[in-house]
């Protein structure tokens, strides 16, 4: 990180493999590069989008672009890290929009049905 690689694709896959997810967002958020944000959720580790949902939280990253993220991910997203993540920083409100889109694309995931229940 300290080196500022013009191309950050070696870095996501060192911090991929040893778990430095939330370092990584954190990272590639402050140096204002979004795409490769989206390129890892989308194309690298959807399993690991809870992790970075969280950190753009914690670095208060615009809403719009969260809720563009989670919904490009769509059902490889898992749905109860997501929620756990949201509900410690208190921003469950965020996952309406997705948990509603779910739905209508006809999701049978019990978690899906009760997370949006308890909203």
């Amino acid at each position: 990180m300290e080196a500022k690689l013009p191309d950050a694709r070696p870095l996501i896959n060192v911090c991929d493999r040893f778990g430095f997810v939330p370092d990584l967002t954190h990272y590639l958020y402050t140096n204002n590069m979004l795409w490769y944000i989206e390129g890892y959720v989308q194309k690298v580790n959807p399993g690991n989008a809870p992790l970075v949902v969280g950190q753009l939280l914690d670095d208060e990253c615009p809403e719009d672009f969260i809720k563009g993220l989670i919904l490009s991910v769509r059902s490889l997203l898992p749905i109860e890290p997501l929620v756990d993540e949201c509900e410690k920083r208190n921003r469950l409100r965020l996952l309406t929009q997705f948990l509603e889109h779910l739905i209508s694309e006809g999701s049978q995931d019990v978690h899906v049905h009760n997370d949006y229940i308890s909203f």
